[in-house]
């Protein structure tokens, strides 16, 4: 306990000094079109390869980030280089949108809004191009307000994105009121259904009422051949996962972009 403790401290103080001298990158993790092959979205991961610590997972250091506030000033370099980026694609001619997961503290920020289009002008794209991603459990904590941030954003223009949907106990009783355009359904929807028929049949239900309220599904997780034989007998949209692609470094993903 003490040894985690220390290293937990030493995390926390060393993101700020890794900010100035930009130690954080951005990987993409391509998403699907899952009748097409083609890729059409982006989700955005920050990273961290600290020069004496090494590579730091996200999970050591984005809860630690939030307790810190830094979360604020990473979620900025987040946008800075991947709006940069996507500007990079767009004189390219490749349109993608691109999902950015945002933390409760930043989404609740009184300067949220304001500080996404900033960045979005600065670069010069379309604010359809970007998917703001929140995950169930952060939107259940303060459903009221989380409604009302929604719904500016999609007066806006931009997408929202509800991630590791099935992964609470509350979805259903809140998904109907919600505004969000695309549902990102949890990897255990997916982990059982080469093997359980129960699994499957629930896939269908969730599949059948997200589309039946005009909701775009991505399956996350897709790591099996099974699984994917499987998900051709259901509509499915988009598709996420180790089996198509992990996340990659911009010019790991521009190569696999240029070969299709």
């Amino acid at each position: 306990m003490h040894q985690s403790k220390e290293r937990e401290y030493e995390i926390t103080n060393a993101i700020k000094p890794s900010l100035q001298n930009d130690e954080f990158y951005v990987v993409y993790q391509p998403i699907l079109d899952f009748k097409s092959g083609e890729i059409r979205k982006l989700e955005a991961l920050l990273r961290w390869n600290h020069s004496s610590m090494g590579y730091i997972p996200p999970n050591d250091f984005i809860y630690l980030s939030e307790i810190s506030g830094s979360i604020l000033e990473l979620t900025h370099l987040l946008y800075d280089k991947v709006f940069g980026q996507i500007k990079t694609w767009n004189q390219m001619g490749k349109y993608f949108t691109v999902d950015i997961n945002i933390s409760p503290k930043v989404l609740m920020h009184p300067t949220f809004i304001e500080d996404i289009e900033r960045y979005i002008e600065k670069h010069e794209i379309d604010n359809k191009q970007i998917i703001i991603e929140i995950t169930e459990s952060m939107a259940l904590e303060n459903i009221d307000q989380t409604i009302i941030v929604l719904k500016q954003l999609k007066d806006k223009g931009f997408l929202v994105a509800l991630d590791d949907f099935g992964s609470g106990y509350s979805s259903l009783t809140y998904f109907k009121h919600l505004p969000v355009d695309i549902i990102k359904m949890d990897k255990d929807f997916i982990a059982k259904i080469d093997k359980s028929p129960s699994e499957r049949h629930f896939l269908k239900f969730v599949l059948d009422l997200s589309h039946a309220m005009s909701k775009k599904t991505v399956l996350e997780g897709v790591e099996t051949i099974e699984q994917v034989e499987i998900l051709k007998l259901h509509d499915v949209d988009y598709v996420q996962g180790f089996y198509y692609h992990k996340p990659l470094e911009v010019s790991q993903l521009n190569k696999t972009i240029q070969s299709k």
